[in-house]
């Protein structure tokens, strides 16, 4: 009798499993303006540029350039960044940040440059260019948001250049990460331009007078109707002329004009005439309405009056006065 015998291999499969967590969570960084810069009213130069630097330190604003800045005021960004996510102390670790120019320019505004980084909270190293600025700062503690004031220069192009009056802006971007960021926020530097105001007139010409024989006679201009009229014995002839003044600037802003209440004119060889002033309402408005950022105009008319007598010596008589316009 044969026996049969059947030989079984057990096979054992081993399944092999690892158990974990899911994958870290990497922390994110938020930047927020606190404050974005703003020069307020400003009227351009003539022919040139202007720079205006606001201080990260301080916010005090200086500039190089014949403008003229209106608004008074500390100028600066202030900036916050927090920190959320990450394992352990991630948040609590320093936080890359740069920060550059950026977009295109609106209005008399040009390209910022120049920037510098003051701290308000955190610890600041490394602190690198200007155009863009590179440096870390370490929050306090991983719960606590850094933030810090930016400064830079902003430059203002001239009233004959190409840009228009009214809003003028120029960005900047604030980027934050581990390192070498490329988001964040972007911050809008801005002014409101306005044209230069100015003044012109006509020459005003009290034409030819003849003295009187005896006795002494005044002679008046009026400037409202721009016409001459004499007390006393004395005759006139033709040439009579009132000033005209023409004043152009921003419409519908607000300005101040002064003008001399006397002036003196003189006589080759020898003799004067003191002449007093008057005119019509001043404006106190340029142009009778509509929006700024258009040129308006506004007129007066100046006279005067003066005396002479039978001793006052024959001949030509001229002489000067000063008129200015200021916006309020």
């Amino acid at each position: 009798m044969r026996f049969a015998y059947w030989r079984y291999l057990t096979g054992v499969i081993l399944a092999l499993l690892t158990l974990g967590g899911g994958p870290a969570l990497a922390q994110t960084y938020t930047v927020s303006v606190v404050t974005a810069p703003d020069l307020g009213v400003v009227v351009p130069g003539a022919t040139a540029n202007t720079t205006f630097t606001f201080a990260g330190n301080s916010g005090n604003v200086s500039q190089a350039g014949p403008a003229v800045r209106r608004t008074a005021g500390q100028v600066r960004a202030q900036i916050s960044i927090s920190c959320s996510g990450g394992s352990g102390n991630a948040c609590g670790e320093p936080i890359a940040v740069k920060i550059g120019a950026i977009g295109t320019p609106t209005g008399k505004a040009a390209a910022l440059s120049n920037f510098t980084v003051s701290p308000i909270s955190g610890n600041l190293t490394g602190v690198t260019g200007s155009n863009p600025l590179t440096f870390s700062v370490k929050p306090s503690n991983k719960n606590t948001a850094a933030s810090f004031y930016i400064g830079a220069d902003l430059p203002i192009t001239a009233s004959n250049s190409a840009g228009a009056f009214g809003p003028a802006t120029s960005q900047f971007y604030v980027y934050a990460g581990v390192s070498n960021p490329t988001t964040g926020a972007t911050v809008t530097a801005s002014a409101s331009t306005y044209r230069g105001v100015s003044v012109s007139g006509t020459t005003l010409s009290f034409g030819g007078v003849v003295r009187p024989n005896v006795g002494s006679a005044t002679v008046t201009l009026d400037p409202a109707t721009n016409q001459r009229t004499i007390s006393g014995s004395s005759g006139i002839s033709a040439g009579v002329s009132r000033a005209t003044f023409t004043i152009s600037g921003e419409n519908s802003m607000a300005i101040t004009v002064t003008q001399d209440s006397a002036m003196t004119m003189t006589r080759t060889g020898g003799g004067t005439i003191a002449v007093n002033l008057t005119h019509t309402a001043f404006p106190t408005t340029i142009g009778t309405g509509g929006s700024t950022g258009t040129e308006g105009t506004s007129t007066f008319h100046t006279g005067g009056s003066f005396m002479v007598s039978s001793g006052t010596p024959v001949g030509a008589y001229s002489g000067a006065y000063s008129t200015t316009v200021s916006y309020n």
